[in-house]
C-alpha cells in the first residue's frame, strides 16, 4: 500500500513528498482546472481547484504533482473532503519544474475504480491497434517492395527481348 496514498491522503495519513500522474487536464472557468490524476494502478481521484490555478493550466497529461505539504478539512458533503495544497510543485518534462504555488485548496472526490479500469483497458487495445497497423504497413511495404523488384526484372526481360 505504499503508492496508495490517495484515500490516505483524505484521512491525513500520507506522507510527503508525494507523487501524483496527471492523466487528464480539464479547464474551468475563472482559470479553475479539473485534474484526473492516479497515484498508482488502483487509486485514482479527480481534483478540482477551487480558484485560478496559474501557470499551469492546462496540464500536460503525464506531468507529475509532486505535493510536498499539505492538510486536510471536512467537507459537509458525504464523502468528498477538501484538501490543501501548502506546498507543490508540478513536473511537466524530467528537467523543468514549474514552481510552487502555496495554498492551492482542492476538492477530492475518488473516481470508480472502474474508471481506470477502462482507461487501461482502452490504452492497452490501442497499444494492440498501433501494433497490428505497424505489422499491416511493414506488410504493406514488403509487397510494394516486391512489387517493384517484380517491375524492374519484368522491365529489364522487356529491354533485352527488344
Amino acid at each position: 500500500r505504499s503508492h496508495l496514498f490517495l484515500p490516505d491522503m483524505l484521512t491525513g495519513t500520507a506522507k510527503c513528498p508525494l507523487k501524483l500522474q496527471v492523466l487528464r487536464c480539464y479547464k474551468l472557468p475563472a482559470g479553475r482546472i479539473k485534474l484526473l490524476i492516479s497515484d498508482s494502478e488502483y487509486s485514482i481521484a479527480c481534483l478540482t481547484t477551487n480558484k485560478a490555478f496559474p501557470p499551469y493550466e492546462p496540464l500536460k497529461p503525464n506531468a507529475i504533482i509532486t505535493v510536498n505539504e499539505y492538510q486536510t478539512k471536512d467537507s459537509s458533503t458525504g464523502e468528498e473532503r477538501a484538501i490543501i495544497l501548502n506546498s507543490f510543485s508540478v513536473l511537466e518534462t524530467p528537467n523543468q519544474t514549474l514552481g510552487n504555488p502555496s495554498q492551492i485548496p482542492i476538492t477530492v472526490k475518488k473516481a470508480p475504480k472502474l474508471l481506470f479500469e477502462d482507461y487501461r483497458n482502452i490504452t492497452s487495445a490501442l497499444q494492440k491497434a498501433q501494433k497490428v497497423l505497424c505489422e499491416i504497413q511493414d506488410d504493406f511495404l514488403n509487397r510494394c517492395s516486391s512489387i517493384e523488384t517484380a517491375i524492374e526484372s519484368l522491365s529489364e526481360k522487356f529491354h533485352k527481348n527488344l
